[in-house]
């Protein structure tokens, strides 16, 4: 089966979280013996290692007429039996491709990678304004009534188009109602999948290598909030125990003048970005996360599957729906952070049963797990699609 991917960003396994998802899907469609072939329109810094078979499109700005015809070109001229829009999410060039794939009959399944209202907490002047609870309810319904107007960001315009829309978990559907479409039927949760691989690791196996160690594994930007992992990390900071931040970003700095003026410094190591932070998983016992947004984090469903105790603030609906408190992890409001962290490091036996919890828990992340998912809801669509036909 031929497949068309859309991505707004260049695909490669050591990009961001997105990028490594569609990496690790491209792997397991490929294997399962469908022929993949990318679409996007920006390159991003420091490429490595591009998956296969990816074409730029002529303008950065994703929903130009220009790339909607070389859309509409590639389309007729590869007849691609489906179409995965990965850009569901991030604006303009989602419904300009799907705009392509409805001029061409192409089905289309489109994929929401974030929280549904990731757009109010990413602005700068809009998200003080969100972090005050009473604010939040009346800046969704603003933004739902948006989505539905006719405009370059119309998601509603990509739900009414696509035949099936693919969000990370069902704890988002409701949200997905309420903002973009409410009478939709074609939801589908599927969870990102596993891209690190602890083999046949039991805890038992990886309890004698790990160090009190609490990590942070990101991008180091305003929404990760690490101003406020660190100011955590000064009152729960216990002797002994040290906190490794593993990423880059913007706020690089920002954070080591912050760990010098709090006095932190020496219980605190930046180690700069790394493609493959399996060893931090395996040496740590503790991950700590304060993002004030997120969609599905793929470091939160790593670090368990490494024995890595998550603690996180519930600041997304997927934090509890992937970390039930005191079995396998610690979830936290934003307030009690630090006192939830600080309880934690204190019992040892606490965070060694809740290590084996969460082992356990992050099988349903397995790559032939989410496969099989994927497969399934592709011959579907094929299938109605060849029945259809027949009629």
């Amino acid at each position: 089966m031929k497949i068309l991917f859309f991505n707004p960003y260049i695909t490669c396994p050591t990009g961001g979280g997105v990028e490594r998802v569609i990496s690790e899907m491209h792997r397991f469609l490929t294997g399962s013996g469908h022929h993949i072939f990318t679409a996007y329109y920006r390159n991003t810094e420091n490429v490595c290692d591009p998956i296969p078979d990816q074409m730029r499109l002529p303008e950065e700005t994703g929903d130009s007429d220009a790339n909607r015809h070389a859309l509409t070109r590639l389309i007729e001229k590869e007849n691609f039996d489906l179409a995965i829009n990965f850009g569901a999410m991030y604006g303009t060039g989602s419904r300009a491709f799907v705009e392509a794939a409805a001029q061409t009959g192409l089905r289309v399944i489109s994929v929401y990678h974030n929280t549904l209202d990731w757009v109010l907490w990413d602005h700068p002047k809009v998200r003080p304004l969100m972090m005050r609870k009473l604010l939040r309810t009346p800046l969704r319904m603003l933004l739902g009534l948006a989505q539905k107007l006719p405009g370059r960001h119309n998601a509603h315009y990509t739900s009414r188009h696509s035949e099936a829309c693919v969000l990370l978990g069902e704890c988002y559907f409701s949200q997905f109602r309420r903002l973009i479409d409410r009478k939709t039927k074609r939801l589908r949760a599927i969870h990102n999948p596993l891209s690190l691989d602890p083999g046949a690791d039991t805890f038992e196996r990886l309890k004698d290598r790990k160090e009190n160690v609490v990590l942070f594994v990101g991008r180091l930007t305003a929404q990760k909030n690490i101003h406020a992992l660190l100011r955590a990390w000064k009152e729960a900071c216990r002797e002994g125990w040290r906190l490794e931040i593993v990423g880059d970003g913007p706020e690089k700095e920002s954070l080591m003048s912050l760990a010098e003026n709090l006095g932190i410094s020496d219980s605190v190591s930046f180690e700069g970005h790394r493609n493959n932070p399996e060893d931090y998983y395996r040496r740590a016992r503790v991950f700590a996360m304060t993002s004030i947004f997120e969609g599905y984090p793929m470091t939160l469903i790593e670090c368990q599957a490494f024995g890595c105790v998550p603690v996180i603030t519930d600041s997304y609906p997927a934090a509890s729906e992937i970390v039930d408190d005191g079995r396998n992890g610690r979830l936290s409001g934003p307030e009690k952070f630090s006192g939830t962290l600080r309880e934690l490091l204190a019992d040892g036996n606490a965070i060694d049963r809740m290590a084996r919890e969460a082992m356990g828990e992050s099988r349903k992340y397995s790559v032939p797990e989410i496969a099989a998912r994927w497969n399934g809801l592709i011959n579907e669509i094929c299938s109605s699609d060849d029945n259809r036909r027949q009629e």
